[in-house]
């Protein structure tokens, strides 16, 4: 009788806690090694274009040279108006680069500090916010090339435009947890990063990227378009640098893309992140 009348209580074990405070203060002790990611990840890019002529600045020429020419035949293609097409273009290309590279070496993130990690313990979300970072500075040289394409052609500038930072900031967030989870699997599946390649070339042409939606045909469905999350993280900032207001429906998908992610690679590291070590 007693056993009957006992409440039925869920017992979670200590192990469970241990590794869920782990997962946790890993994630927060890297936020606030923020100095260290930060001086590796400028680190970084200035060893890429060690004893170069124009430095990191080849990253906006090689940018600048791509919108260009893709701009004077897709303009032509569209049969739209230069000055039209080629703030969109570039707008697009440009976040379109930083989702692309994160994604691009995320694969790799851990196993290319593995020699830190072995060595040293430090927060494993050091390594991610290094790579998101190491993207971020890149984006800022590429942000020239849009500039530039602002005082040739001429971009409206309104009160939207301001949205471009909470925009970006959330795209940072995603592409944050991406990297992270991305990075876990990665560790054990080393042939991730060629799959993540190629799939990146199927997305480039079914995002609008170098094509607007408006050049579908009139009646044509919008809803494989609409449940593309890559053409809402790039909408949520190109809208504002062209002046305009996201869509309700992506900004809504953007900021469940970033609460949900978050949750589901928190309980995802929290279950794998003390193999990470064995894995590289």
């Amino acid at each position: 009788m007693d056993a009957v009348l006992k409440p039925n209580t869920q017992v979670i074990s200590p192990v469970a806690i241990s590794h869920a405070w782990r997962a946790r203060r890993d994630i927060i002790d890297g936020l606030k090694l923020w100095p260290v990611w930060t001086a590796l990840a400028w680190h970084d890019i200035r060893i890429r274009y060690i004893r170069t002529m124009l430095g990191p600045l080849w990253i906006t020429v090689s940018m600048g040279v791509t919108v260009l020419a893709l701009g004077l035949v897709f303009s032509g293609v569209f049969k739209t108006r230069l000055s039209e097409y080629l703030p969109f273009l570039t707008a697009g290309l440009l976040i379109w680069g930083f989702i692309s590279s994160v994604l691009t070496e995320s694969a790799t993130t851990f196993s290319n500090a593995v020699t830190v990690i072995l060595s040293i313990s430090a927060p494993y979300s050091m390594h991610i916010y290094r790579a998101v970072l190491r993207q971020l500075i890149i984006f800022g040289h590429n942000v020239l090339v849009f500039a530039a394409v602002v005082l040739f052609v001429g971009v409206p500038v309104t009160s939207a435009t301001l949205l471009f930072i909470p925009g970006m900031l959330l795209i940072t967030i995603v592409m944050t947890w991406i990297n992270l989870l991305v990075a876990m699997v990665g560790c054990r599946f080393r042939d991730l990063q060629p799959i993540i390649a190629s799939v990146l070339q199927l997305v480039f042409f079914l995002t609008p990227l170098i094509w607007d939606r408006g050049v579908l045909p009139a009646g044509a469905s919008h809803a494989w378009i609409d449940a593309n999350p890559f053409y809402h993280l790039i909408e949520i900032a190109r809208a504002p640098l062209l002046g305009k207001v996201p869509g309700q429906l992506t900004i809504i998908y953007v900021i469940a893309l970033a609460v949900v992610g978050w949750g589901l690679t928190y309980l995802v590291f929290i279950r794998f992140r003390r193999r990470i070590p064995y894995w590289l």
